[in-house]
C-alpha cells in the first residue's frame, strides 16, 4: 500500500520517472509497480487515513489489515509551520501508527537532516519536533527505537532515520549477522528474472552502517540538561573520536549482553563503531507480496 496526498506528484512520477517504479525484472510482477495487482495506491491524507482506520472506535476501524512494516516519509520535522507542529505533537496519530502494526511490527521514518557536531540540544533547536516524535512513539507504546544516518541521499547533509519496534525483542534483529541478512534477502524477497538481487543499494555490508547512530547524535544528545543517563563518560569535544552511539539507546543493547543474547564484544563494537553510509532507497517494491505487509506514505 502507498498513501500520498498529492495526486499530481504521483502522476508526474509515473510518467517522467519510470525507472523509480519499474517492476519488469521482478518475477510475476507488472511492468509498472503502480499497476501491479498486489499494489494499492490511496491518494489522500495519510494521517487521516491511519486515524480513521486504526484508532479505537474510529469510523473505519477493523476495515484494514494491520501492517508488518510502515515507512513514513512525511514533512521534515525541522519545518517551522503549524502543520508540522500539529503532525509531530499529535498523540492520536502516534496511537494509530502503533495500533496499525502487527504485534511484531516496525515503523521506519525519515526525520530530516542529521545533527551536526556543533548543534545545540534538540529541545532548544529547530530539531525539537524530531525529539517530540521519538518521545511520542514511546508514549504510544513502542518499546525501542534505533537511529541511523544515510549519507548518500543527495541532500548535501546526511539524512536521519529511525526504526521503532513494538516489541523490544524484535530490536535484536537489527543486529543480525551478515549471513542472516543475506539469507533473508535471498529467501524473502521477490525473485528476479535476471537472478540478481532486487535491491540496488542494500545488502549485509550496507546494513553494518545502519546498526549504530552517528557520532553527532551522541554529542548533541549529551548536551541536554539535566545530563541524560549514560552521558557522564562522554567527552563533549569537537576533536573527540570516541563516541558514535546515542547513550539513550545503549541500555537496551547492554541488557541483551547481560542476558546472554549477545556476546560481550558487542559492547565494545557498539561504543567504537564509525563509518560512512550507503543508500537504502529504491527497495520499496522488492518485498515478496506473500511475505511482510508494508505501507509507504509521503
Amino acid at each position: 500500500i502507498m498513501i500520498d496526498i498529492d495526486k499530481m506528484i504521483v502522476e508526474i512520477s509515473k510518467e517522467y520517472l519510470p525507472g523509480w517504479n519499474n517492476c519488469t525484472n521482478l518475477v510475476g510482477r507488472a511492468e509498472s509497480c503502480f499497476e501491479d495487482e498486489k499494489a494499492a495506491v490511496y491518494l489522500e491524507d495519510a494521517f487521516k487515513w491511519f486515524k480513521d482506520r486504526f484508532l479505537e472506535g474510529a469510523e473505519l476501524e477493523g476495515t484494514e489489515e494491520k501492517f508488518d512494516v510502515i515507512i513514513m516519509d512525511a514533512l521534515d520535522p525541522q519545518g517551522l509551520t503549524e502543520f508540522v507542529a500539529n503532525l509531530y505533537t499529535d498523540p492520536y496519530f502516534y496511537e494509530s501508527l502503533y495500533r496499525g502494526l502487527n504485534d511484531n511490527g516496525m515503523l521506519i521514518a525519515q526525520l530530516g537532516a542529521a545533527r551536526g557536531l556543533n548543534d545545540p540540544p534538540e529541545d532548544h533547536s529547530v530539531d525539537r519536533f524530531r525529539l517530540k516524535y521519538i518521545e511520542g512513539l514511546a508514549k504510544a507504546g513502542f518499546k525501542a527505537t534505533r537511529e541511523y544516518a544515510e549519507g548518500g541521499c543527495g541532500f548535501g547533509n546526511p539524512w536521519l532515520f529511525t526504526a521503532s519496534f513494538k516489541q523490544r525483542e524484535d530490536e535484536f534483529n537489527w543486529f543480525a549477522n551478515d549471513a542472516e541478512i543475506d539469507y533473508k534477502i535471498r529467501t524473502r524477497l521477490t525473485p528476479t528474472i535476471d537472478g540478481n538481487t532486487p535491491l540496488n543499494y542494500f545488502d549485509s555490508s550496507s546494513m553494518k552502517k545502519y546498526k549504530y547512530p552517528p557520532k553527532s547524535s551522541a554529542l548533541v544528545h549529551c548536551r541536554r540538561e539535566p545530563l541524560p543517563k549514560g552521558c557522564e563518560a562522554i567527552e563533549d569535544s569537537r576533536a573527540s573520536d570516541k563516541v558514535s552511539i546515542l547513550p539513550a539507546y545503549y541500555e537496551s543493547l547492554e541488557s541483551f549482553v547481560d542476558k546472554g543474547v549477545l556476546p560481550g564484544w558487542y559492547k565494545d563494537l557498539f561504543a567504537s563503531y564509525s563509518g560512512d553510509h550507503l543508500r537504502p532507497d529504491g527497495d520499496e517494491f522488492a518485498y515478496n507480496p506473500d511475505g511482510d505487509r508494508r505501507v509507504h506514505f509521503d
